[in-house]
């Protein structure tokens, strides 16, 4: 699953390299949310893996209110 986080971020920024506005934004949200996926497929114990969760859900949240 790691592997395939990593493909998939990858694509994700292959496919997002026409937004326009707010890139620097978009970029740290993404990364965050990447952090977060990644964090949600290493973690060992309950904790981390509800902490990775929540914050891979919040820059999600703001990516799609803001960009769509």
């Amino acid at each position: 699953m790691v592997l395939l986080t990593g493909i998939v971020s990858v694509m994700g920024v292959l496919i997002s390299w026409n937004i326009k506005d707010r890139i620097r934004e978009f970029m740290a949200f993404f990364m965050l949310l990447v952090a977060g996926v990644y964090g949600v497929f290493v973690s060992l114990d309950l904790f981390l893996l509800v902490f990775f969760y929540e914050l891979s859900i919040f820059p999600m949240y703001i990516m799609i209110a803001i960009w769509g």
